[in-house]
């Protein structure tokens, strides 16, 4: 019995909440189910409760955001799948960049953002969900990204005598 069986099988003698539960007490549990895994479990429970006229949507709806402590423990649990199949850094080293090496005398300055937009696409293999801009905003923002994005900032600042005032339209200057 796979790891998706297994988890089925529980879900069908005990029910989604303590589904919720075994993830919420133990990290690896969570890791033996993906998100869509846990949503199509959800969804399922969901059919079961659906009254006449409801569609699966609105009645996944019902009980996922249910304010009772069974509505607040699915989403705490849908939440710790998602953390737990997520990877925590995503890391690209220089020459995984375009075959750029770090020794590379390119005089392009944007060096440090073609590393971050290469991590960004990384991401997206692991996350397919995210857009690009929302996985370039995870690397940028990543604690572990912190030197590369400052020397992102660097490279891109104005320099000495870059035009950055503009006239009034209309005015005269």
């Amino acid at each position: 019995m796979d790891k998706l069986e297994e988890v089925k099988a529980f879900a069908k003698r005990h029910g989604i909440v303590n589904i919720a539960k075994a993830i919420l007490d133990d990290d690896q549990f969570a890791k033996k189910i993906t998100e869509e895994e846990f949503v199509a479990m959800l969804t399922e429970e969901a059919k079961a409760y659906q009254k006449t006229g409801e569609s699966e949507a609105q009645a996944f709806s019902k009980m996922f955001s249910a304010q009772t402590p069974q509505g607040l423990m699915l989403r705490k649990a849908h939440a710790a799948v998602k953390q737990a199949n997520f990877p925590s850094v995503v890391t690209v080293s220089p020459t995984q960049v375009g075959g750029k090496d770090a020794t590379d005398t390119n005089t392009d300055n944007s060096k440090a953002y073609d590393q971050l937009v290469a991590m960004a696409e990384r991401l997206r293999t692991f996350a397919p969900e995210l857009t690009l801009d929302q996985a370039f905003e995870r690397v940028y923002t990543n604690k572990a990204n912190a030197d590369l994005a400052e020397q992102e900032r660097r490279e891109n600042r104005p320099g000495p005598g870059a035009r950055t005032s503009y006239p009034y339209p209309g005015g005269k200057h």
